[in-house]
């Protein structure tokens, strides 16, 4: 499990990358009015779509079901395994200097276990998020196969919006499962504050509205 974390941690890096470089081409309305209908727009919005398509991509990779993926929704199957709780334990005794304090955190660990059930439960078959899952793994596979404008539309397409949801979502999953297993604390949007700003320094030579 500590390994397919660890991957997993290592495709969530790629989509902070695509995502907040992505997030001001489709979010911010200064620098969407000051592109205007320049040459540059054409250019802009290529690029605002290739990482459209790569945040797509890196988060499809994360909820694969493919044998050899990383697949968080498995982790689910493994967090309520009956001796998954006492396995956890043993570890996190042989790590601390003080086993009977983890002990005592046994109930907080089981409850935050729980959270991360819960929370891959939305996106599976059943959850409110499934129909939403169901979108970025047609469109991901779409995309995978170079195919997306010739593939029919099957239903509503993937959204701004829900791409920023089943981002943030996916980070708070992975967060509290790396502090679950590793127990170490670890917030995955760490790392989008530093790529935000690079962000804003690319785009913010964006030319005025009208200048060609």
């Amino acid at each position: 499990m500590g390994q397919r974390l660890e991957q997993l941690q290592q495709e969530f890096d790629v989509a902070i990358a695509t995502f907040e470089s992505w997030r001001p081409a489709a979010y911010d309305a200064d620098l969407r009015a000051r592109m205007g209908v320049s040459f540059a727009t054409n250019t802009f919005n290529v690029v605002r779509g290739a990482l459209w398509r790569e945040t797509v991509l890196a988060l499809g990779r994360i909820w694969d079901r493919a044998g050899r993926s990383v697949d968080l929704g498995a982790f689910r199957a493994q967090l309520q395994q009956p001796g998954f709780m006492d396995a956890l334990m043993a570890y996190r005794a042989k790590r601390s200097a003080a086993p009977y304090i983890d002990a005592m955190i046994r109930e907080q660990l089981s409850g935050k276990a729980e959270q991360v059930v819960t929370a891959i439960a939305h996106f599976e078959r059943g959850g409110e998020g499934a129909s939403l899952m169901d979108r970025l793994r047609k469109a991901r596979n779409a995309l995978a196969h170079r195919a997306l404008e010739a593939v029919p539309a099957e239903g509503p397409k993937l959204e701004d919006a829900e791409l920023v949801e089943l981002f943030e979502r996916t980070a708070k999953i992975l967060g509290d499962l790396w502090s679950l297993i590793r127990a170490t604390a670890y917030d995955p949007m760490e790392a989008a504050g530093v790529w935000a700003h690079y962000a804003r320094h690319f785009w913010a030579a964006a030319p005025e509205s009208g200048q060609q």
